[in-house]
């Protein structure tokens, strides 16, 4: 499962997630059980990130949503745009959302309030309504 973990991040951040092995496991930033990764901090702030004096730009893909395994997603602290995509929706098992300070906008999805497992989020500092 690692393997499609890993393709899925190196489609979005070549320049952190070189390959499509288990390596994606070992990057800092990225948690993982049983080969699927299941935590994810990466931002500009953050000392140990592998994206040195940038900050992840663009949207969150829509692929991200096949990352089943994922608990937590956080992305703080970035240059993200758009909307959150609809297939974060599909993360059963997310219990952390920090996308703060961001660009991002739209809407606050209403999805989110139907997640169960999700306890945890942070959207303030984006331009959502």
């Amino acid at each position: 499962h690692c393997v499609t973990d890993c393709v899925i991040m190196n489609s979005w951040l070549p320049e952190i997630f070189n390959g499509t092995g288990t390596e994606c496991c070992d990057q800092t930033g990225i948690e993982c059980s049983e080969s699927r990764i299941t935590e994810m901090f990466v931002s500009f702030s953050n000392a140990s990130s592998n994206l040195g004096n940038s900050s992840l730009t663009g949207e969150i893909p829509p692929d991200i949503g096949l990352l089943t395994a994922l608990i937590q997603l956080n992305l703080p602290e970035n240059a993200l745009t758009r909307e959150i995509p609809s297939t974060l929706s599909k993360l059963a098992f997310l219990t952390t959302l920090k996308l703060q300070i961001n660009q991002l906008n739209g809407t606050v999805p209403s999805w989110l309030g139907a997640m169960k497992t999700l306890t945890h989020i942070q959207l303030n500092w984006n331009e959502l309504n």
